[in-house]
């Protein structure tokens, strides 16, 4: 149960769920937030899971100062395929049988990825150019017409956890799974047709720990491990466990 002067509420953000979806779902389960201000600081795609703080009342006024904390992610990052988004919820642009050890191949560039960088922002993100989100551009097929927009980011480690390989099928069936549980207009129908159109034997997928500073997307970072390997490359599974000093344990609000 929340303390009712709670106005920093670190909760759990389902798979499939927007922020915003997460703060009208919190304040159905505790109406006293039902007509207090809410805000959410730091977002998560919608196919990513776990710690999303929502801020009430006052405290949406201090979003900033949250809004620059570290986070700690667990990445499933899966070689073979690559789409517009960098994720599932993308349509597939690439595929490549994956040949030869994966694991070796990606520790040995790892470090490569650990300190400051320069990050390309995905062309799906609300990053504005010239008034107007990147997502906008990308789906009225108008990206060629803009320089994609970079940032600094730093990453301070990233620590293989497991490797393993899926049959494609497998994988195949969950993604068109996921892809119809969102709501919203995401471009489902184009997406799924795109998922079950593709035939691969397997694919591999490494586990990567990855604690990076405020405004690193694990998507990109993903897109670009895959292009220095020179296997296309998904975040399959993004799961946020920690912001600044806030976890997801013990004080999780799992409440559907």
């Amino acid at each position: 149960m929340i303390d009712k002067m709670t106005h920093i509420i670190p909760v759990y953000k389902f798979q499939g769920e927007t922020p915003l979806m997460c703060i009208r779902r919190i304040q159905k389960a505790f109406p006293y937030y039902e007509n207090l201000p809410m805000t959410y600081a730091g977002r998560l795609d919608p196919m990513a899971d776990g710690l999303l703080i929502l801020l009430a009342g006052e405290e949406c006024k201090k979003k900033d100062e949250y809004l620059v904390l570290d986070k700690t992610y667990i990445v499933d990052i899966a070689f073979g395929i690559s789409t517009d988004t960098h994720d599932v919820l993308g349509v597939i642009v690439d595929i490549k049988a994956v040949i030869g050890d994966m694991n070796s191949r990606v520790s040995t560039i790892l470090q490569d990825f650990i300190g400051k960088q320069v990050q390309k922002y995905p062309i799906f993100s609300s990053k504005t150019v010239n008034g107007k989100p990147l997502f906008s551009y990308a789906k009225e097929g108008r990206i060629a017409e803009i320089s994609i927009p970079e940032h600094e980011v730093e990453i301070f480690s990233i620590d293989v956890q497991n490797t393993s390989k899926i049959p494609f099928k497998k994988l195949q069936n969950k993604a068109v799974d996921l892809i119809s549980g969102i709501k919203g207009d995401f471009r489902q129908q184009e997406i799924t047709t795109s998922w079950k159109a593709v035939s691969l034997n397997e694919i591999s997928v490494i586990r990567l720990k990855v604690k990076a500073g405020s405004g690193t997307y694990m998507r990109q970072l993903a897109h670009d491990l895959g292009q220095r390997i020179g296997f296309p490359a998904i975040a399959w599974h993004i799961h946020r466990s920690q912001i600044g000093n806030f976890n997801l344990y013990p004080h999780k609000i799992k409440v559907k």
